[in-house]
């Protein structure tokens, strides 16, 4: 193996210089150290990059996000993504949506964890206990458990309780019984993924309160006036301002 490895090193420095230029035109950061280059991230630290790109987008968080703070507990950012009377931190999609590649839902997800205090925030908001999990292609969809199902299948015996009660009191709905997205449940068309209209009439109307408006042309300044406070031939609303005449001397000759 030394051998082997002096060998390759003999062969390194018998490199021609001409090969040596070469590399480094083809690559520039051939003279950086190894822990200064570029790299492009991976899957795995691209999933822990947040996904809420946009934080003062209206409903700014994801599925994969709602259905993960159910499952891990988080009340104080699930009370937030309940209240849809927020703009930007309310969820504003449906609460029974399924997540996939997995297929449960936010109230399936927590069922399934212990989560005992979250399951009750979402049977208050209006989640539907009855919706079954998502099968994966080549299941019945009729064999997909519900979130009482799946307490019961953990040992939450508690949950499972609470679930059959609500169960009782909560009116069944349409549900999708095949393709990609079986179980998930349907809604009417005046109230798309379960929305109050009025509710989201006040949320949108919030949300354009929060945002700056565009000004109009005449009250807007040349880009470099905004940005640097520098005026490029224009006045405070927008107009172009014109050269001015150079006054004449004494002797009659412009200045």
């Amino acid at each position: 193996m030394e051998e082997l490895t002096g060998q390759v090193s003999t062969e390194l420095h018998r490199t021609p210089p001409d090969v040596v230029r070469l590399r480094q035109k083809m690559d520039p950061e051939l003279h950086v150290r190894e822990e200064c280059r570029l790299r492009v991230p991976d899957k795995q630290q691209l999933a822990m990059v947040p996904q809420d790109i946009n934080p003062r987008g209206y409903s700014k968080w994801p599925l994969e996000r709602f259905v993960r703070a159910a499952h891990e507990g988080d009340v104080e950012l699930l009370g937030k993504m309940l209240n849809r009377e927020d703009p930007i931190d309310g969820y504003h999609h449906d609460f029974n949506a399924h997540h996939k590649p997995d297929g449960y839902n936010a109230l399936q997800a927590a069922a399934m964890a212990g989560q005992s205090e979250t399951v009750q925030m979402l049977l208050e908001a209006g989640v539907d206990p009855h919706v079954k999990r998502c099968m994966s292609e080549g299941q019945d969809p009729k064999e997909g458990p519900t979130a009482r199902e799946l307490a019961d299948q953990h040992g939450w015996d508690d949950i499972a309780a609470a679930l059959k009660e609500a169960e009782k009191s909560f009116p069944r709905g349409l549900y999708k019984e095949f393709g990609p997205n079986n179980n998930a449940k349907l809604w009417p068309i005046d109230r798309p993924e379960g929305l109050d209209p009025d509710q989201e009439k006040r949320a949108r109307e919030a949300y354009k309160k929060m945002s700056r408006p565009i000004p109009h042309k005449e009250d807007r300044l040349f880009y470099g006036d905004l940005v640097f406070g520098v005026n490029f031939g224009t006045d405070t609303k927008g107009r172009p301002l014109r050269k001015k005449k150079p006054l004449p001397d004494v002797n009659g000759a412009e200045t």
